[in-house]
């Protein structure tokens, strides 16, 4: 696929602002042309607080390569149709309260064409991928903290409401996920990293609905020298049962070690 952008861009002190248009081209899919809005809006209107809004879209290839790198366990036999967004908008607020300390609260909507959803085929139990068109309400809060050289913070929560004929249409795409990230550095050779995901509300319809994700994991590093290093990483270590994806437990609690040479 080849993606041309033409724009203008205009800024201020203030302000800053662009307009353009994303064209996509691409054969082999039965959608050669798709055009899709690219514009961006930025303004400080108080010290260190921003407005800004974001309408873009486009297309994108689902090609196996692409699709595996989301979820390995499909029909490899089923030819995947290309999404295309022909707007996907974003207005926002951005807040600098401390040099330490980001917020970002947003709210959008989107149009798509042919988006994926997983399926469950009713002859052979495999999943399959279902090319939908739907809208999508969406909002979210992110945080950033740098609290202090030795420890940093950063938080997500989105909602997404997906509609297709009417219907809210959840399956794979959870309607409420939350990421949580700290990372500590108590000295300067060892790194420790605790992770937390959260998502909420998969329903299969007539499949029934997919456990509710808390996946809290652990990461430390230790830096011997340079060149070597040893690590150790703990997942789901609450060791609740919930699927990735649908038919596919995650496993219970694991640990796992390891050593790092460089070359």
């Amino acid at each position: 696929m080849m993606s041309i952008l033409p724009h203008a861009t205009w800024n201020k002190e203030r302000i800053s602002f662009r307009a353009g248009l994303k064209l996509d081209l691409s054969g082999g899919d039965g959608n050669v042309f798709c055009i899709a809005p690219d514009i961006r809006f930025n303004w400080e209107f108080v010290k260190n607080y921003f407005i800004f809004a974001n309408i873009g879209g486009g297309k994108q290839l689902n090609r196996w390569s692409d699709v595996s790198q989301y979820c390995l366990y499909f029909d490899p036999s089923q030819q995947i149709a290309s999404a295309y967004s022909p707007v996907d908008a974003q207005l926002g607020l951005r807040m600098h309260i401390i040099p330490e300390l980001f917020i970002t609260l947003y709210g959008g909507y989107e149009v798509a064409d042919k988006a994926l959803f997983q399926r469950v085929d009713a002859l052979s139990q495999s999943v399959v991928w279902d090319a939908i068109d739907a809208t999508c309400i969406k909002a979210g809060i992110g945080v950033n903290a740098d609290i202090t050289e030795y420890l940093s913070f950063e938080a997500d929560v989105a909602y997404r409401q997906w509609n297709s004929d009417g219907k809210i249409i959840t399956r794979n795409r959870p309607r409420w996920e939350a990421n949580a990230t700290i990372m500590v550095h108590p000295i300067k050779q060892l790194d420790v990293k605790l992770d937390y995901n959260m998502q909420l509300e998969r329903d299969f319809g007539v499949y029934g609905r997919l456990n509710d994700i808390h996946n809290l994991s652990l990461t430390a590093s230790y830096r011997i020298f340079d060149w070597l290093s040893v690590s150790a990483h703990g997942h789901n270590l609450l060791n609740r049962r919930h699927d990735y994806y649908y038919g596919l437990p995650a496993p219970g609690l694991q640990v796992m070690g390891g050593v790092a040479v460089k070359f």
